[in-house]
Formats: structure tokens, sequence, C-alpha cells
């Protein structure tokens, strides 16, 4: 079984009652790969969430769609944005000790040159930002500039 330890951003749009929330977020995944069960990506920030698929682009995209999911979920819950706020939040920082224990491992075995993985950028995990920003947003802050793509993951290492 390969562990790889993944950082990774999205931005989305997410409308509740009342309003429109725009969310950032730097995380981190692990990505877990075996013969029997193909490729899973679990949440280390987020937590909480687990996606799979046959090869890693099918994980990571049924990852996204997972993450993405929960966000509507919890804005039909919300009562208003700073209810939506503090509940993506909440969401964000529910780390499981065990899997972010995992992470670290993955990131020395990237490090020690025991994982490799040349379909995946090279980022350093020490000066990475792990972050979710929900910020709300007016119809005249709408433009082109908030459509920005996801960035693609990247392999933490040194």
């Amino acid at each position: 079984m390969t562990h790889y330890p993944l950082l990774f951003g999205f931005r989305d749009l997410v409308a509740g009652r009342g309003f429109l929330a725009g969310i950032a977020v730097h995380g981190r995944a692990l990505l877990v790969h075996d013969d029997e069960n193909g490729y899973w990506m679990h949440g280390i920030n987020p937590g909480g969430l687990s996606a799979g698929g046959a090869d890693t682009g099918e994980a990571q995209r049924a990852f996204r769609e997972t993450y993405r999911t929960i966000l509507f979920d919890i804005s039909a819950e919300a009562k208003d944005f700073d209810e939506f706020r503090a509940e993506v939040q909440r969401f964000f920082n529910e780390v499981s000790d065990r899997l972010l224990l995992k992470w670290t491992e993955a990131v020395q075995q990237v490090r020690e040159g025991e994982v490799h993985a040349d379909w995946l950028r090279r980022v350093s995990s020490d000066k990475a930002k792990v972050a979710i920003e929900v910020v709300p947003l007016t119809m005249d802050e709408l433009e082109p500039a908030v459509n920005e793509p996801d960035e693609e993951p990247a392999l933490a290492a040194a």
C-alpha cells in the first residue's frame, strides 16, 4: 500500500439562505493506493471525507465532488451566513489524529525517496498554507476573477 501526502486548493461559490459565499480552501489529503481497492483520497483538512476510484484522476474527481456536496449540504442547513461560515470552519478543522499521523509519515517517506509520484509536482509541506477562507459576496463583487480554477494537487515534500 502506497501513501501519497497531497496538498490541494479549491475555490467555490455557494448560495445559501440570503447569502452568496466565496470559499477558498488550501487543504491536505492522503491518497492511498493498493491493488485491491484502487485509489482512495482521505481528507486531513478538511477532515471527515473520503472518496475513491480506479485511478488517481477518478479518486481526485470523486473527492472534489464529495467536498462540494458537503458545502452544499451545510448551506442547505444553515440559517444565515454566520452559521454557514462557522459550520464550514468546523468541517475544515475536523482532523483525524490517525490520518494526520499517516500523512506526516508519508511526507517523511517522500523526503527519504521511498515514495515517488512523477505525475505530481512537489511542494514544501513546511511552507504550505493550510487554511479555509469563507467570505460573503455581494453582486457588486462578482466578476470573472472568482472563477479561478482549482489548484492541481501536489505531493507534499521537502
